[in-house]
C-alpha cells in the first residue's frame, strides 16, 4: 500500500482512536434508565457496545449503549 496509503488508511482515521465523547447533559427517564447527550470527540461506537465513564469526581460506571443522532446536528 505504501507510506501514501499507510498514512490515509481507515485504520488511521477518526474511527480508529478510543472513543471519546464530551456529555453536555444526563437525563434520568423511567423505565429505560439514563440518557447522556454529547459531543464525540473521537472514535466510533455502535448499538450495544459497553461505554466506560468517569464522572468529575472521579467514580467509574459502565453501560451498553443504544446510539441514537440528532439528525439536524450530524456533519455532512
Amino acid at each position: 500500500m505504501g507510506l501514501f496509503g499507510d498514512l490515509f488508511s481507515s485504520k488511521n482515521g477518526p474511527e480508529a482512536r478510543a472513543f471519546v465523547m464530551k456529555a453536555a447533559d444526563v437525563f434520568g427517564i423511567a423505565g429505560r434508565g439514563a440518557l447522556v447527550t454529547g459531543r464525540v470527540e473521537a472514535g466510533a461506537i455502535a448499538d450495544g457496545d459497553t461505554v466506560y465513564f468517569t464522572s468529575v469526581t472521579g467514580k467509574k460506571l459502565s453501560a451498553r449503549v443504544k446510539v441514537e443522532l440528532d439528525q439536524d446536528k450530524c456533519p455532512g
